[in-house]
């Protein structure tokens, strides 16, 4: 790993410590995949698995017993789009967890020192990339054991 120079020049000519030390250590881009890897997953599973199944059960005016693509058909396009979102739930969070790990360091002082100088940014989307990741992926999971339990028409 090489080093980076955590310090920002000021017009005074001295040097600051720069308020987010570790941002060289976590890439932006997985730190947005972390943050929306599991609501952008949920909301096209939930649009997918909603506009498939209301056109197999009801594509006219009159709501049917058996999906037009048949229940089997149904049923196995449902786990896939299903299957895929978990995974992409699962690897947002793991992500947000590899992120909040390398980020461990970046904190230190108290929480008013912290505050006042604007340390943790990345530590905080980190901590947050996590507990939403955890939250759509729980929501995932629902929908998933919905769709096993509950018939399709």
């Amino acid at each position: 790993m090489s080093t980076r120079n955590n310090t920002a020049p000021t017009l005074g000519g001295s040097s600051v410590d720069h308020p987010s030390p570790s941002r060289g250590t976590v890439g932006l881009a997985s730190l947005w995949f972390g943050l929306g890897g599991g609501p952008i997953a949920w909301s096209v599973f939930t649009i997918a698995i909603y506009a498939i199944a209301a056109q197999a059960c009801y594509p006219r005016m009159v709501p049917l017993s058996i999906p037009t693509m048949g229940s089997r058909t149904l049923y196995v396009s449902l786990i896939i789009i299903s299957c895929a979102a978990v995974i992409v739930g699962v690897a947002a969070g793991l992500v947000s967890m590899r992120n909040w790990r390398r980020t461990s360091g970046e904190i230190s002082g108290n929480t008013h020192w912290a505050l006042d100088t604007g340390e943790g940014r990345t530590r905080f989307m980190a901590v947050s990339s996590v507990m939403t990741s955890a939250v759509f992926l729980l929501a995932i999971l629902v929908d998933v054991a919905a769709i096993v339990v509950v018939k399709p028409c």
